[in-house]
């Protein structure tokens, strides 16, 4: 026997059918919400939609995206049953919290890492977290993370805030023997201007300086060479030490023998050419140039005279005996410049 459906059945129906549409209108109007807030969705969605129409070759010519983020997309479209929110950016929540504990620093927060930063100016800011910890509940104001230790002390950087300690500047050590704290201040870097030009138009813009050692029969010799790169004229002198003054006494040999100007010098990082020849060039209104370490490449001409020096001279000259560093100079200045001893003499 056939079952009577009445009319309360069909309007059970009819609710039921009511409600699935109400949901999914709700759905429709969600959707439309995250598109309009997340436009990024919609042009993920026509990439996807294109890609899958066509390939994934034409699509990533036609709008600039590449292979792995569109099968990317492509998976994220599909394991969500086809639903467009999948693309809804999974970070901005996680930069919306940034956001909050970015707001929770306060100024005193900056004023209490400045104070622990100056007593302990190497302290990391795992380490300052625990001692600012405790002073955050003897001011009753919230705690902060690591991170934002460590932002603060960029912050603080870029506000010019001097957080250095007297001692920051300094080496500390103790003495192993008799247990004394050493405390020895670290030199200041000084700049060192490098020349940059490769093109000399004129005589006298660069002139390359150099020195070396020779033994000859037993006695040490310190010959510094100097080479004008443009002219390729070279002056050649030897002292019985390396230091500062001598190389100031070579400076003012060269000057005075050269013919021209000389506008710029250039040496290697050696101590001999600070401190008096330093000064020297200074008060002479030369430029002083410094050659890039261990690059022997930026005095490649003075570096090939000394080897011409080398083996035209020197390995000749340790026959005779080294009586005195004049006699030297002067038999080195017969030997390459076919000059008189007389006309080097300057005081």
């Amino acid at each position: 026997m056939k079952k009577k459906i009445g009319a309360s059945t069909n309007i059970h129906r009819i609710n039921t059918l009511e409600r699935k549409l109400l949901k999914l209108l709700k759905q429709v109007k969600e959707l439309d919400d995250v598109m309009e807030k997340n436009p990024e969705i919609m042009f993920k969605l026509q990439v996807v939609e294109f890609a899958l129409k066509h390939s994934v070759k034409v699509a990533i010519e036609a709008f600039g995206v590449s292979k792995s983020t569109i099968y990317r997309w492509i998976k994220e479209y599909e394991g969500s049953n086809n639903n467009p929110v999948s693309f809804k950016n999974r970070y901005v929540s996680k930069k919306g919290t940034k956001l909050e504990k970015l707001q929770k620093i306060t100024e005193k927060h900056k004023q209490l890492v400045s104070e622990i930063r100056k007593k302990f100016p190497k302290l990391g800011k795992e380490k300052i977290k625990v001692l600012l910890n405790k002073l955050c509940k003897q001011y009753n104001i919230p705690t902060i993370s690591a991170s934002s230790i460590g932002k603060i002390i960029k912050m603080l950087k870029k506000e010019e805030k001097k957080l250095n300690h007297e001692y920051a500047r300094q080496r500390i050590s103790i003495n192993g023997r008799t247990g004394k704290l050493i405390i020895k201040e670290s030199k200041k870097k000084i700049k060192k201007d490098r020349y940059k030009d490769k093109k000399l138009t004129k005589q006298g813009e660069l002139v390359q300086i150099d020195n070396k050692h020779e033994y000859i029969n037993g006695k040490k010799v310190y010959i510094f060479v100097a080479k004008d790169v443009k002219t390729r004229i070279s002056f050649t002198f030897a002292y019985n030490r390396l230091n500062s003054k001598n190389a100031k006494d070579f400076l003012e040999k060269l000057i005075n023998v050269m013919s021209f100007e000389i506008k710029g010098i250039q040496t290697d990082n050696g101590s001999e050419f600070l401190g008096e020849f330093s000064k020297a060039v200074k008060k002479k209104e030369i430029k002083h140039y410094f050659n890039s370490p261990r690059y022997p490449k930026g005095q490649a001409y003075v570096e090939r005279m000394n080897r011409t020096l080398q083996d035209e001279f020197v390995m000749d000259y340790e026959d005779y005996e080294l009586e005195d560093i004049y006699e030297f100079n002067r038999k080195i200045m017969q030997y390459s410049y076919g000059i008189t001893w007389k006309a080097l003499i300057i005081v």
